[in-house]
């Protein structure tokens, strides 16, 4: 079994060296990654600053953009990591642009789910004050007698004009 997926190791470590244009299928995928992870990187921060201007519409825009560049990394992450032995071929330039890309994009990332969260902590503890507040407000109601609601009085003391709502705000 472990022969096995030793083989299929080494096919895929061929298979992404093959050269195509003088250029390994591997780095080729190492120059996308890279390009995927610097557009993920300004996303972030731009949604970032969105969360601190309170631009929720202008958030919800790059949603979309924001899944397909995740989903485009984690494809590409998962292909580079598959196999070690294969990154040592790419050049020392470009495995260090993608340890240093790697770590901007972690700490942007980190900035980025610091943000939301505590955007999401804020959102949550201003709908739970909303709550609170209508929950003292329906124990007033509740308190509140309707003096139209009451017991009818006896047939000889019955009003017949129709009532009088009174503005009781003012």
């Amino acid at each position: 079994m472990a022969e096995i997926s030793k083989n299929k190791q080494t096919i895929r470590a061929q298979s992404l060296s093959t050269k195509a244009d003088g250029v390994s299928k591997l780095e080729t995928i190492a120059r996308e990654t890279l390009e995927t992870m610097e557009g993920l990187t300004e996303l972030m921060t731009r949604e970032t600053a969105l969360v601190a201007a309170q631009d929720f519409s202008a958030m919800g825009a790059i949603r979309q953009e924001k899944m397909r560049l995740e989903r485009a990394y984690k494809e590409s992450f998962a292909v580079l990591v598959a196999d070690p032995a294969a990154l040592e071929t790419l050049s020392p330039v470009l495995r260090a642009s993608l340890k240093q890309k790697g770590e901007i994009l972690y700490n942007t990332a980190a900035q980025n789910v610091e943000t939301l969260a505590s955007a999401v902590q804020a959102t949550q503890a201003l709908v739970s004050t909303i709550v609170e507040g209508a929950k003292g407000q329906s124990k007033t109601f509740e308190t509140y007698h309707d003096h139209r609601k009451a017991a009818p009085a006896p047939a000889a003391q019955t009003n017949t004009q129709d009532p009088v709502a009174i503005n009781q705000t003012v």
